[in-house]
């Protein structure tokens, strides 16, 4: 997976006689490594990965047309490039409008590829970006970045210099190219300058703690938005979570109860900074869990969330397995697991059907057709159901209306083993 660094530049400090730069300065890396002292932070992260064996195949660096980037020579060492140097003398003008010169696209590509000559290997790309005061600049940086960012990327992010802005757009850009070019977000760094007054040096800090978060928040948008309890079980390790996502997902209620209530003690025993974040959350999700040990409940449940999530397909199906599996489940005389046995769920529903009044059976018909209509692409065959698929709130409407019909209905224990007659809850 090739390595990406991605960085910002400040704007010129406050003196404009060509001189303006930042400070030379030591960095100290969490490890302890300090550096030799460079006015460009970026220089000593990209050699300080390549010391690691970490080797960055990219460097982006984005700033606006008066951004400080004569400090860009220090990632050449002991360098005697006059053609380097000689454009290096016109992005000093530029970026300070001496004579009426500007630091432009045309400029930044001659010093890109002068500079890139040496080093080593790292492809640079040199981008001029707004101050982004709007929505359609701050955009701009984002779609910027995805045209020259490779798909898969390893992406490091410095968040060291520019506006105070930037570095909040840099960390969106980031997870925006982690979903949509399928990267891989390994590292946010901050190398804080103005802590050295209290510390007596400059401490490189690691952001990754806001990538963790980033995680854990949008493993619970999926388990909100697919009821998937994979994603928490991934990002908080949590011992028995994976087990009884797995077994949540392989409808083994009762294997999945039982590792929810070993993730919730082991919670209790041990709650790291990230899993306390969490803990309220994720407590809830795991007692849903442990509460529910009925199949045709489950199917119930994550069918009403994706019909109100306008998943439509697996809401149908799963709408229409619930009330069968609930047959099953009620009908005297079924034996252990045989809701889980497709024909006799298939005779027992047919049965079933057979003795619904006219209303109920048209619910039950409408449904199945529609069930069948979704899952496998063929017509539905009935003009209600056709209307239904023909836009999404007649859908919605049509299914929220099913659901409400298959939450109404109690069934009574039956007399003969068959299944019972339908009445209304309530």
């Amino acid at each position: 997976m090739p390595t990406t660094v991605i960085t910002f530049l400040g704007h010129q400090l406050s003196s404009r006689d060509g001189t303006a730069t930042y400070l030379k300065l030591p960095y100290t890396f969490p490890d302890g490594t300090v550096t030799q002292p460079s006015r460009s932070f970026v220089t000593e992260l990209v050699r300080s990965l390549n010391a690691e064996g970490k080797q960055v195949d990219r460097l982006v660096i984005a700033g606006t047309a008066t951004s400080m980037w004569c400090t860009l020579v220090d990632l050449v060492a002991n360098n005697d490039d006059e053609a380097l140097f000689t454009l290096l003398g016109e992005i000093e003008d530029g970026s300070i409008r001496k004579d009426g010169k500007v630091v432009d696209d045309a400029l930044l590509a001659k010093f890109g590829a002068a500079l890139s000559k040496h080093l080593d290997g790292i492809e640079l790309h040199l981008i001029i970006i707004g101050f982004c005061e709007s929505e359609g600049e701050q955009l701009e940086v984002v779609s910027h970045l995805a045209r020259v960012v490779p798909v898969e990327s390893q992406l490091v992010l410095d968040i060291t210099h520019s506006f105070r802005h930037l570095p909040m757009l840099g960390l969106v850009a980031a997870n925006y190219l982690r979903h949509a070019k399928l990267c891989e977000l390994a590292e946010v760094y901050y190398a804080m300058a103005d802590a050295r007054h209290s510390l007596g040096y400059t401490p490189v800090v690691k952001v990754g703690g806001l990538l963790r978060m980033l995680e854990v928040s949008e493993a619970f948008a999926t388990f909100h938005h697919t009821a998937n309890l994979l994603p928490l079980a991934s990002t908080l390790k949590v011992p028995g979570l994976d087990e009884a996502a797995f077994y949540v997902e392989t409808a083994r209620l009762g294997d999945a109860k039982k590792h929810a209530n070993s993730a919730l003690a082991a919670i209790t025993l041990s709650s790291p900074p990230l899993l306390q974040l969490a803990e309220t959350e994720l407590r809830n999700v795991l007692a849903g869990v442990a509460s529910n040990d009925k199949l045709h409940d489950r199917q119930l449940e994550v069918a009403r969330h994706h019909i109100h999530r306008g998943t439509y397909t697996l809401g149908t199906i799963l709408l229409f397995e619930s009330l069968l599996t609930r047959l099953v489940f009620n009908s005297k005389g079924s034996r252990r697991g045989g809701e889980n046995d497709h024909d006799h769920r298939k005779r027992v529903a047919e049965e079933w059907a057979l003795q619904l009044p006219r209303k109920d059976k048209d619910h039950f018909h409408q449904l199945r057709k529609l069930r069948n209509a979704l899952a496998h692409g063929s017509p539905p065959g009935e003009a209600q159901v056709q209307r239904a698929l023909a836009d999404r709130d007649a859908l919605t409407s049509f299914l929220i209306e099913k659901l409400t019909w298959v939450e109404a209905i109690k069934l009574q224990e039956p007399r003969s083993g068959r299944p019972s007659q339908p009445t209304r809850r309530g």
